[in-house]
């Protein structure tokens, strides 16, 4: 509320949050709002469907939405719950436990689980069924390179994935320019695949055809914050949804062992490049890398994980990369 004050003290003088018990008659206003007032929200355009998505602290209090308000007022088509903890958020105060922590099988609509390798945890680990979907994405973190910086100028022209790339060789441990990290953060962007989770949940809503079912990561252990992983040669970890960032890698990512610096850097995962020595034995020429890297991203497009307009995007970006020396 403060920095949003900050932003515009005119206009949000009389801004007044009266705190996270309020969020869930928060969450039905806002939503109710879209529905009943899209002349002047979306000027002038109808919608067709109002989805609910959060991350982090968001989700966390989502979960406990969907579980004990949804069956009440049933204000959402469906729910991206994404980075969620592995309880749920009381209903009441803070010492009110009541919250369930897996999702009510009986909601009506569907609910995508989207976890990274940060936010792996037991609780989640619910079966998919006709209405339900989780997915665990490999070589991923809480929060990354591309949210941090390359998100907030990427234009949707190509030269977004170009950069993600480039992270991989180069990844820096600065989080929007101010909080420094021991480590690079991590640099295998969720964004991608959390793009074709928003497309698959609005398609699974609309057609009533569900999201491809994706293996779980290969866990060791579920540490708060630091799971462990079964992890490959070159350290990434091992199933969960498969991206070229992890099948054709340019470096170790990790969406853990970040827990130095400042702030939150537990949350955004490490970035190891490979050796000069690495990246020649699996990539003896520039166009070894490419068709690899190719291969790869049509997979993970067949399978529904990335869009095909963003596949593209990073296929067209390996052959910009200068990944050899």
């Amino acid at each position: 509320m403060a920095s949003t004050k900050a932003m515009d003290s005119e206009r949000y003088a009389s801004l007044l949050h009266p705190g996270d018990n309020y969020s869930y008659d928060i969450f039905s206003q806002a939503g109710q709002a879209v529905r009943d007032h899209a002349d002047v929200l979306l000027n002038g355009l109808r919608p067709k469907r109002v989805l609910a998505a959060g991350e982090s602290q968001s989700a966390y209090r989502l979960v406990s939405y969907a579980n004990a308000v949804h069956p009440l007022v049933t204000v959402y088509d469906g729910y991206l719950l994404q980075s969620r903890l592995a309880n749920a958020a009381p209903l009441a105060t803070a010492d009110d436990v009541s919250g369930s922590t897996e999702i009510r099988l009986d909601l009506g609509v569907p609910v995508l689980m989207f976890q990274t390798e940060t936010d792996v945890n037991e609780a989640t680990r619910q079966a998919d069924t006709s209405t339900y979907r989780l997915w665990e994405v490999a070589g991923t973190a809480h929060f990354d390179v591309y949210g941090g910086g390359i998100g907030l100028i990427d234009m949707g022209d190509g030269e977004g994935a170009l950069l993600a790339l480039e992270a991989l060789l180069d990844p820096p441990s600065t989080v929007f320019g101010f909080i420094n990290c021991d480590k690079p953060i991590n640099a295998g962007p969720m964004s991608f695949v959390l793009s074709a989770a928003v497309h698959a949940l609005n398609e699974w809503i609309t057609t009533g055809t569900p999201p491809a079912s994706a293996e779980t990561l290969q866990t060791i252990d579920f540490t708060p914050y630091s799971p462990g992983y079964a992890r490959d040669a070159q350290g990434n970890a091992l199933g969960g949804i498969r991206t070229p960032f992890v099948d054709v890698p340019l470096a170790m990512l990790s969406g853990t062992d970040n827990s130095g610096g400042e702030g939150f850097c537990r949350l955004f995962g490490t970035t190891e490049p490979l050796s000069a020595d690495e990246l020649d034995t699996l990539y003896p020429t520039q166009q070894a890398f490419v068709t690899a890297w190719t291969a790869a991203t049509e997979a993970a497009v067949e399978r529904g994980y990335i869009r095909p307009v963003d596949g593209q995007a990073l296929m067209d970006a390996a052959g910009r990369v200068q990944v050899l020396p």
